[in-house]
This record gives C-alpha cells, sequence and structure tokens, in this order.
C-alpha cells in the first residue's frame, strides 16, 4: 500500500513514525528470542542424581558397612566424564536419649557457670541412657568418656564414635557443684548421604563428526548405569548437540551404543576404529540400547557439524548457517514469520529430541533454506514455499 506524501500532515505523520518503531523494536526482539533458544541442550542435567535400581551392588571395596541397609542409590557423570556413585544408608547409632544446646553467655549467667565450658542439656528422653543416668535439663556436660566437651559438634562427635550398647562416663555441673554418672549408650536409625565411588571416565568429543559425546564404561560404572538385565558392553551418549546429526537421527542421552555399521563397539578405540573409513555424507547404523529395547538410528556423518555463523547486512540480507542448516534471505519489511528451534529437552530423568516454530516478525522477500537431512525450500514472501528433497 502507497500513501501520497501531499495527503499528509506532519501531525499525522508523527504516530505513524513512532508506530513504525515500535514495531521494529519488537520485531528485534521476537526474532532474537527463536535465535537464543537454536541451541538449547539439556543434556548433562540428564545425568545428574539419576536413580539407580536398590538391586545393584557397588564393588567390594566400596560396599557399604555391616549391620547398613542401603535405601537410595544414584549417579552423576559429568561431561569431563567423572562419575560418582550416591547412596544412602540407614544405619544403627550410638544414641545419648538427650538434647543438647550450646552454652551461651545467658545461660552460663544463669547457671553459675564460665560460658562455652560445656554444653547445656535441653530436653531429657524419660526412659533413655540420659534419663536412667539421671541428667536432668540445665544440666552442663563437661566430660563425655573423659574428654573435655566444648561444643555441640563435639559432643555428637563424641558420641558417634561410640556404639550402641557402650557404657561411657559423663561428668556434668549442676547448681555449681560437679557431678559424674555412668550411662549405657542405646541405638536409634539415622540415614547417611555420602558416596559410594568415584571413577573418571575416558570421554570421546565426536560432536563435529556425529554431534555426540560418548564416555567409555568400567564394570563397575556398568552395573550403575545400564539396566541390570543388560549384559551388552558399549559406549554411554553424555551429550547430544541439538541440530547435530545424532539429534536428527534421535539418538538421546543415556544410550548406549554397542554396535556402529556391523562393528561392536565396547571401547573409544573401537568406535573410532568403526568411523574410520566414512566421509561426510556417509550413512551408517548406531545400534543402542534405550532402558532394554534395542533401536537403530541411521547417522549421516558430517566433517563440520559445529560450524556456525550467520550475518545480517543492514537489515536487508541475513544469512545463517546452523548445524542444522542454512538460510539465507532477502528481507523486506516487517511482519509475522518463524523459524524452526532445535533442543534437547530434559523430561524426568531422560532426554527428547524437540523440533519447535517460534513465530518472529521479519517478512523475507526471498528465503532459501537447506537442511542437513536433504530438504530444500525456496519461500517467495512468506506465504508461498517450493519445497523438494528427502
Amino acid at each position: 500500500m502507497f500513501i501520497q506524501e501531499s495527503s499528509m500532515t506532519h501531525a499525522n505523520r508523527t504516530p505513524l513514525l513512532r508506530l513504525c518503531a515500535l514495531a521494529a523494536s519488537t520485531a528485534a526482539c521476537l526474532s532474537g528470542c527463536c535465535l537464543d533458544v537454536h541451541y538449547e541442550n539439556e543434556s548433562s542435567e540428564a545425568l545428574r542424581m539419576v536413580p539407580v535400581a536398590p538391586e545393584v551392588r557397588l564393588p567390594p571395596d566400596a560396599a557399604a558397612p555391616e549391620g547398613t541397609a542401603v535405601t537410595r542409590q544414584s549417579y552423576t557423570l559429568e561431561q569431563d566424564g567423572q562419575f560418582t556413585f550416591h547412596r544412602s544408608i540407614e544405619q544403627q547409632v550410638a544414641s545419648l536419649g538427650a538434647e543438647a544446646r550450646r552454652l551461651g553467655k545467658e545461660d552460663a549467667k544463669r547457671l553459675g557457670i564460665d560460658p562455652f565450658s560445656g554444653v547445656r542439656v535441653r530436653s531429657v528422653e524419660r526412659d533413655g541412657p540420659a534419663g536412667r543416668g539421671e541428667l536432668k535439663p540445665d544440666d552442663v556436660i563437661t566430660e563425655f568418656d573423659g574428654k573435655a566437651v566444648t561444643s555441640v559438634e563435639r559432643l555428637e562427635n563424641l558420641i558417634e564414635e561410640k556404639s550402641p550398647g557402650d557404657d561411657v562416663g559423663i561428668s556434668y555441673q549442676r547448681d555449681q557443684k560437679a557431678f559424674q554418672t555412668k550411662v549405657t549408650l542405646g541405638s536409634e536409625k539415622r540415614i547417611v548421604d555420602g558416596e559410594g565411588f568415584r571413577q573418571r571416565l575416558p570421554v570421546l568429543d565426536d560432536m563435529n563428526r556425529t554431534g555426540l559425546r560418548l564416555a567409555e564404561l568400567t564394570p563397575e560404572a556398568h552395573a550403575g548405569i545400564v539396566a541390570p538385565q543388560v549384559e551388552d558392553r558399549g559406549l554411554l551418549i553424555i551429550n547430544v548437540m541439538p541440530g547435530g546429526p545424532g539429534f536428527f537421527a534421535d539418538l538421546r542421552v543415556k544410550d548406549l551404543v554397542t554396535r556402529v555399521g556391523e562393528t561392536p563397539v565396547a571401547t573409544l578405540d573401537g568406535y573410532a576404529k568403526a568411523l574410520a573409513g566414512l566421509r561426510e555424507g556417509d550413512e551408517v547404523v548406531f545400534t543402542v540400547r534405550r532402558g532394554i529395547q534395542v533401536v537403530e538410528a541411521e547417522v549421516e556423518i558430517d566433517d563440520d557439524a559445529e560450524d556456525q555463523d550467520r550475518f545480517n547486512a543492514l537489515g536487508l540480507v541475513e544469512y545463517d548457517g546452523r548445524p542444522e542448516g542454512t538460510e539465507f534471505s532477502l528481507i523486506w519489511s516487517i511482519l509475522c514469520d518463524y523459524k524452526s528451534c532445535f533442543e534437547v529437552k530434559k523430561s524426568d530423568s531422560s532426554t527428547r529430541n524437540v523440533l519447535r516454530r517460534h513465530w518472529s516478525t521479519a517478512l523475507h522477500l526471498i528465503s532459501w533454506r537447506s537442511t542437513r537431512g536433504g530438504k530444500k525450500e525456496l519461500r517467495l514472501l512468506w506465504f508461498f514455499p517450493i519445497a523438494w528433497g528427502s
């Protein structure tokens, strides 16, 4: 639509110019929103505190102590290959049957004792060890088993060093007088969180060819990560690049790659040899274990999958080269348009590959798009596409 200059006054033009400026600002914001999420990747988040089946057992040198029960297990695998096996164990620990508090200045003055010279008994279980030993609230414990008690933490550590049923002597003060008593420690259940073991797994960054990062599993890591009924050896996918070859083949984090083509792969060296003869554009079938399922995925090899560049010449010519493809546009005006956005999204403890459309506000006079999958599209204005390819 064209408007003759002679038909508009200066007052008419000013609001129109402001409206155009507002529209241009909105266009920039909306277009930028799409570009920000082109490479949203939550792969590493799927490998943090991943639950492990309770029947999985640690190596003998990292097994839980006798008399304890494992209540919860999980693992974390960092992108550099640092593997940590976490566990929570329930165990019976020694108990005094009393709650202690810090002996501050106010309480010390009220009780007539030097501050921080012991810990104040706040409460006592009626039939607990401390109660049977005749300890009462406001007593100040100064020694436990012959060792000075200067803080609540110190008392707790001394109790943890003992076992249920041990007899210990306690020195305390009451009404500015010193007393001693002997108690038989009781027991209580406690959940203790800790690490079972740590290992550094070998990692291969194959982002530029397949868009994948893989880790070689040790027997101990294999037992913790892979489903217990799966004995296949393989390489664990720990990262998938959005828009890369592995992304389009729908390979996912925590998939266990067991074969590349006809070659079994249990080590990074074996994987490298299986891909050694392949060139850019070649396709090869990856056989993976996903839980207890066997999945085959056809991956197109690339020589520069991470390459990306873009430029915008005065808002008139735009080029965007990304792992998933390229796009060239002649921009004519401001109107609604869309872009394809590639994301690896976390879902529970696994991931999924997502292709979404984002609306922006740049009208392309002519737009050319080409994807790694062989699809091509020539678009006139923003509403008339001519597409072809596989």
